[in-house]
């Protein structure tokens, strides 16, 4: 730590207030990224998110900066078993080591041989690596991987303890936006099912369709039992959930996400029927997931949905827009007040300037307009 001078330090501070400032994720790698590759040297960099734990960690491919875009994304499916300094990290006890120097794990000789090395790291023109781990509690949350190529200096100890006393900063960071996050997820899921029209349970799923929450009484709808509903990561859920998802993941390569929706139902052992809606939403940085409606009951009828170009193409306000889409899932001139928290008149009001706008006279015509059908 003596090593380091008033600059070094205020370089550490200044990416710090930066990273407690951002926002959002994709922010927060933008900005920092780059502060943190002055800070240190690197020539290139990237974030990966972390999850779950040491029995299956869980990657989010996320910002390149000096590398391909793709590369994040490559190592994530294709090398993540593979890295030596990502698993050093990772496998350290209870968060202890924060930093990891390539040259420090294997010497160039070893490293040079390896498969990783090979095919991954040297088409980039990526040799000397610098792991910076982020944790909460002791438990990985991220890492930022800084680069260097082959014929630069390698990674010093000195750039290694300015890393150390950023990872405090960048870990309170993205737990900050984390937090504010599912919050927001908290709190739109609370008002989904509020609404009490055809759902009582929701889970969300990520792009691999693995749990990451369970909500309302989707675990008693579906028979998890309660002492697992707490870690959505062990829920096992039936086996058409995941293959829809396969199925949704197919089709968006054609549609754009709040166009498309799937409806199915699922009998349990029991002779009971559980009525899903499957809908996949785009979580900014964190990609795709998919939110799992569940309701008791028989089958419901699957609600026509409104196409989002249709919208743009009458010209409809933002109000207008919201009141269209509640009408198309049923919803009654009273319910749809209720859930905007505005008075029956202003809604009916709202009706007649959409029924004009689109020249029908009630709501089944509309929605049948409107509809991704039409």
């Amino acid at each position: 730590m003596n090593q380091l001078q008033a600059r070094d330090l205020q370089q550490v501070l200044a990416v710090g207030k930066t990273a407690l400032e951002c926002d959002d994720l994709a922010d927060l790698q933008e900005q920092t990224l780059r502060l943190m590759e002055g800070c240190v040297g690197a020539t290139s960099g990237v974030y990966l998110g972390i999850s779950g734990n040491s029995r299956a960690w869980r990657f989010e491919s996320g910002l390149a900066h000096g590398v391909p875009d793709e590369g994040p994304q490559v190592w994530c499916s294709d090398y993540c078993d593979r890295d030596p300094f990502v698993s050093r990290f990772l496998n350290n006890p209870a968060g202890k080591l924060q930093v990891v120097i390539s040259t420090e794990v294997m010497s160039h000789a070893e490293f040079v041989r390896t498969r990783f090395y090979r095919q991954f790291l040297k088409p980039q023109s990526v040799y000397h690596i610098m792991i910076l781990g982020l944790t909460k509690d002791g438990v990985p949350i991220g890492l930022f991987g800084l680069h260097r190529p082959v014929g630069a200096a390698p990674f010093s100890r000195k750039e290694a303890a300015i890393a150390d006393l950023l990872s405090p900063y960048l870990s309170a960071a993205v737990q900050k936006i984390q937090a504010r996050d599912k919050a927001d997820e908290r709190e739109f899921i609370i008002k989904e099912l509020a609404t009490g029209i055809q759902h009582t349970g929701v889970v969300i799923l990520d792009h691999d369709g693995a749990p990451i929450g369970c909500y309302g009484n989707a675990a008693e709808l579906l028979r998890i039992r309660a002492d697992k509903c707490d870690q959505a990561g062990t829920l096992e859920l039936p086996q058409q959930i995941t293959a829809h998802c396969e199925k949704v993941k197919q089709a968006l390569s054609w549609r754009h996400n709040n166009e498309f929706h799937e409806w199915f139902t699922i009998e349990q052992p029991s002779g009971a029927a559980v009525n899903v809606h499957l809908h996949p939403y785009d979580c900014g940085a964190k990609g795709l997931r998919f939110m799992v409606y569940l309701g008791a009951g028989q089958p419901a009828k699957q609600p026509e949905i409104v196409r989002s170009d249709q919208l743009e193409r009458y010209k409809l306000t933002r109000r207008q827009i919201d009141i269209v889409n509640l009408v198309s899932l049923g919803m009654t001139n009273p319910e749809v007040a209720d859930r905007l928290c505005i008075s029956v008149r202003t809604v009916q009001n709202h009706l007649r300037s959409i029924y004009l706008k689109v020249n029908v006279h009630n709501r089944t015509s509309l929605v049948s307009k409107l509809a991704r059908t039409h």
